[in-house]
């Protein structure tokens, strides 16, 4: 089956969770993504609070079967959000979880920059990833990214176009 996917040009290289998208009034509320990122695309899939829910319980459930006491679910639950269930999906799959999930053509990147902001007065961060194509862009924010990890995945990619 990996062989396929290759052959198909659909292989998952890695996957980046957490990028929320501002929404609503004055951008407060945020969709929240997660990158699924191939040889042929970067796809976006929406996660909902369900989902997160969902998983967060079932990483817990799992690790209380497994004995693990209170820190060890607590630790589960923590890392259950990284959509690792991605890479046992099909790319055309993933697209059609969520009405809201969509792609980019890696060719069809120009630009992505990923900067890295503090707001020493209330001590926030976040990660911000702008991709630009011919198209537009898509603006994403990160509470949390292992931005060394995140732009060696995206370098693979989409190459010289990650600034």
């Amino acid at each position: 089956c990996d062989r396929l996917l290759v052959r198909f040009g659909r292989e998952i290289l890695g996957i980046i969770p957490g990028a929320g998208r501002k929404k609503g009034f004055l951008g407060f509320g945020r969709d929240m993504f997660t990158i699924i990122v191939t040889d042929q695309r970067l796809i976006f899939a929406h996660q909902t609070s369900e989902m997160m829910k969902a998983n967060t319980l079932r990483a817990k459930e799992q690790a209380k079967g497994q004995g693990r006491g209170f820190f060890g679910q607590m630790g589960a639950m923590m890392g259950a959000n990284t959509g690792g269930e991605y890479f046992a999906m099909q790319p055309q799959d993933i697209l059609r979880e969520q009405p809201l999930n969509f792609f980019i053509y890696n060719n069809q990147v120009n630009r992505i920059k990923i900067k890295f902001e503090m707001d020493d007065e209330s001590a926030h961060s976040e990660h911000n990833m702008e991709i630009k194509t011919g198209a537009g862009e898509t603006k994403l924010v990160f509470t949390a990214l292992d931005e060394k990890s995140a732009r060696a995945l995206l370098r693979q990619a989409v190459g010289a176009a990650l600034k």
